[in-house]
């Protein structure tokens, strides 16, 4: 369901945890630290940037995420930025109107 919402239905839950499973073996909790609005005349486009613990993996995984509010969906996460403190990780939505 997670992929079928839009830039509103994200943003109160700026600071909320989202679960995140890589594989079997792999599972975090990252925080979504922010969504930008990014539309286009024909096109929504947002992104939602996540903050992980520095463990997490740091490559570009299609993950399963599942929130308590939103629900559960396959997202594509791609690290954006990593350091001592986590590793920051986008999920860009772009879809016609």
């Amino acid at each position: 369901m997670l992929d079928l919402l839009h830039y509103e239905d994200f943003v109160p839950h700026v600071n909320s945890s989202f679960h995140v499973r890589f594989s079997d073996e792999v599972q975090h909790d990252f925080t979504l630290v922010s969504v930008v609005n990014k539309p286009l005349p024909k096109q929504e486009q947002f992104v939602l940037t996540f903050r992980a613990p520095a463990d997490a993996p740091k490559q570009q995984w299609l993950c399963q995420v599942s929130h308590p509010v939103l629900g559960e969906a396959g997202l594509f996460l791609v690290p954006v930025e990593a350091n001592e403190t986590g590793v920051i990780f986008a999920a860009i939505f772009n879809r016609p109107l």
